[in-house]
């Protein structure tokens, strides 16, 4: 829901201007070109960051009752699946860093959407945008093997350690999405400046 969430938000964020035709106006503002894209960026960068809170924060507010605010603060590595964990952090702090995993996926997503947007017209931007998730669909409904590809997959840090046991694997898909999403920063900010 989230991922999708963000897909949504960020997909129009060049294309409607594209769409409407007053992306050379506002281009041409007093400020210019490069102030309009980190206007853009930190604009979306705080939609994230709301969807992230709503959805999330619901999920800590439960997690809190759960845990009546005395489980938090017991080490991670006390439990089984956990017990080689290779930091040790309170039950609060690996929940917490889920979480910033999370966000930093959804980050990610965001700034391919956003290179998505500034590339191709309204329409295109928004087929191109929810294809993103199509593997993952893909791969819960006939084909696993296709989970490789799920922009969603690395949200998932925590069953990804308990499956693979090994912490790096863990950390993998994470990464490359982060790689992604700084090369799709700075593309779309070439493409945005410079034309």
């Amino acid at each position: 829901i989230a991922v999708f969430a963000v897909i949504l938000l960020s997909f129009s964020v060049y294309s409607f201007e594209n769409k409407q035709g007053t992306t050379r106006v506002i281009r041409s503002s007093k400020r210019g070109r490069k102030h309009f894209f980190w206007l853009k960026c930190a604009t979306l960068f705080v939609q994230v960051l709301v969807v992230w809170a709503l959805i999330y924060g619901y999920s800590w507010y439960n997690i809190k009752h759960v845990y009546n605010f005395t489980g938090l603060d017991w080490y991670i590595q006390g439990y089984l699946p956990m017990k080689d964990f290779p930091m040790k952090v309170t039950v609060g702090q690996y929940i917490l860093i889920i979480m910033l995993v999370r966000l930093t996926v959804m980050f990610c997503v965001a700034m391919m959407c956003f290179l998505v947007s500034v590339n191709f017209s309204y329409n295109n931007s928004f087929i191109l945008s929810t294809a993103l998730i199509v593997p993952h669909i893909i791969s819960i409904i006939a084909v696993k093997k296709l989970g490789v590809l799920s922009i969603v997959k690395p949200m998932d840090f925590a069953r990804r350690y308990n499956v693979t046991g090994n912490s790096v694997m863990s950390i993998v898909p994470v990464a490359i999405m982060i790689i992604l999403m700084f090369v799709s920063l700075l593309v779309s900010r070439r493409k945005c400046t410079n034309t």
